[in-house]
């Protein structure tokens, strides 16, 4: 019951571009770490629905094991997007976002947590690399 190759691709497209875009090198990896977690789960498909619900929910677990949704992370040098914005910024409804994260969570083993840096001191780094390689181009 794994899920389809090509539903996975495009998962996987789309996660590289929103973690490119939004988040930090090291939010990238672990979101990687997770959807390698889920495809070792034979019991588990992303097959039902639209791919960006799955998009949502696996980019919702690892902000939700970070702290994404704090609000006080901007005082901590963090980033922090409400929930809402993450939603919306992958075109599904929060429902849709927070169903798809359950499922996940109910797909993992007990207790998993999928934790990544998210200081924007670590985003700028990543930002600079970025850069020089598009001065390199």
């Amino acid at each position: 019951m794994s899920t389809d190759k090509n539903i996975l691709k495009e998962i996987n497209t789309a996660l590289q571009w929103h973690c490119e875009s939004n988040f930090t090198t090291s939010y990238h990896k672990t979101v990687k770490a997770l959807v390698n977690k889920l495809k070792k789960n034979k019991e588990f498909s992303m097959d039902s629905g639209k791919y960006l619900g799955w998009v949502a929910g696996i980019l919702y677990v690892v902000g939700e094991d970070s702290g994404l949704f704090e609000p006080n992370n901007t005082m901590n040098d963090k980033l922090y997007y409400s929930k809402t914005e993450l939603a919306e910024g992958v075109g599904v409804s929060i429902t849709t976002m927070k169903a798809r994260a359950t499922n996940i969570r109910e797909a993992l083993p007990e207790g998993s947590k999928f934790e990544a840096d998210i200081t924007y001191i670590y985003m700028m780094t990543d930002l600079k690399k970025v850069s020089e390689k598009l001065w390199i181009v």
